[in-house]
C-alpha cells in the first residue's frame, strides 16, 4: 500500500483458524515507531484475555527492547534476527551469529544484553506443520520468567538457494522445554508464521484494501477496517468449510460474469448473422 503502512497481529488458534485480532495504521504524526505500535497491540490483546502460546515476528521487530518486552510479559517467541547480531556460547566472548557453527539440532547461546539463546540451522525445504500444536499470534510471543538472570533462547539458521542464510531465535521461560525444542518444531512454527504473508496477499488481491477512492483520514480508516472485516468473514467461511479457500468467491464471481458476457454477445452475434444477407455476384 503506497504511502500507508498497516501493522497487524494475526492469530491462529488450535483448530487452525487464523484471523487478525488487532491492527494499527502507521501515522508519523503520532510520534510512535512500529515497535511502539507492536507493544501497544500486544498489551491490549493480553488485557482482553487472549493467551497466545507463542508470538512470532520477522527481524524488523527483534530489537532488544521488544525481546525484553516479550520476556517481561512471560511470552514465548520466535523472531528473525540480523546476521550481525552479537551472541556468545560461553557468555564471555561475543561474536556475530553468522560466525557460529550451528548444528542441525540447534545451538544454545547468550544473546548480548538479553540472555542465553539457542541457534538452529535449516537447510532449505518447505516446512510442514500441525496447527493444533501452535496456537499463536504472528508478529511474535514467548514466555520467560523475570527471575531468570540468563534467559535461554534457541537460534535457527535457514539457508536459501542463493546460499544466503537467515537466522531465527526461539525463547521459552522453561529452560528444559527450550532444550527439547527440535528442528521439526521450529520448522512447524516458522511455517505458521508464513501465514501473515498469505494474509497480506489476500487482503490486497481479494479484499481490495489498496483500492480506495477516498482521501480523508477517517474514510481511509473505514476502508481499511472494512477490508480486514471482509477477510475475517472469508476465513470464518473457510474454517466452516463453506468455501475451499479465500479466493473461491472472487473466482466464481469472475467466472459467472465472464460466462454471462460471452453468452450475451454470442446471442447478439447469432441474431445479427441470421438477418444478414450476403450478396453474391454471379
Amino acid at each position: 500500500m503506497k504511502g500507508i503502512q498497516l501493522i497487524t497481529l494475526y492469530y491462529t488458534d488450535l483448530s487452525g483458524k487464523s484471523v487478525p485480532v488487532n491492527y494499527r495504521i502507521y501515522n508519523k504524526q503520532e510520534g510512535k515507531t512500529k515497535n511502539d505500535y507492536l507493544q501497544e497491540m500486544i498489551a491490549e490483546v493480553l488485557a482482553w484475555g487472549l493467551s497466545p502460546k507463542t508470538v512470532t515476528t520477522d527481524s524488523w521487530y527483534s530489537s532488544q527492547k521488544n525481546l525484553k518486552f516479550f520476556r517481561n510479559k512471560e511470552l514465548e517467541f520466535l523472531t528473525g534476527i540480523a546476521k550481525n547480531r552479537s551472541c556468545s556460547i560461553d557468555g564471555k566472548t561475543f561474536t556475530q551469529v553468522q560466525n557460529l557453527e550451528i548444528p542441525e539440532v540447534g545451538l544454545i547461546v547468550y544473546l548480548k544484553n538479553f540472555g542465553q539463546v539457542t541457534h538452529f540451522v535449516w537447510r532449505g525445504g518447505q516446512p510442514s506443520y500441525d496447527s493444533r500444536l501452535f496456537p499463536r499470534l504472528i508478529v511474535g510471543l514467548l514466555r520467560l520468567p523475570s527471575s531468570l538472570e540468563r534467559p535461554s533462547v534457541k537460534v535457527f539458521r535457514r539457508s536459501f538457494k542463493n546460499e544466503s542464510y537467515r537466522y531465527y531465535i526461539m525463547f521459552t521461560p522453561d529452560k528444559d522445554r527450550l532444550l527439547s525444542i527440535s528442528k521439526l518444531e521450529f520448522r512447524e512454527l516458522h511455517s505458521l508464521h508464513w501465514g501473515i504473508e498469505c494474509y497480506h496477499r489476500a487482503i490486497k488481491q481479494v479484499c481490495g484494501i489498496e483500492r480506495f477512492m477516498v482521501r480523508t483520514t477517517e474514510a481511509i480508516r473505514t476502508h481499511f477496517f472494512s477490508a480486514i472485516r471482509a477477510f475475517t468473514q472469508l476465513e470464518l467461511m473457510r474454517s466452516e468449510e463453506l468455501i475451499e479457500n479465500w479466493y473461491e468467491i472472487q473466482r466464481n464471481l469472475s467466472l459467472q460474469v465472464a460466462r454471462d458476457f460471452i453468452l450475451e454477445h454470442l446471442q447478439q452475434k447469432v441474431g445479427l448473422d441470421s438477418h444478414t444477407q450476403v450478396s453474391v455476384n454471379a
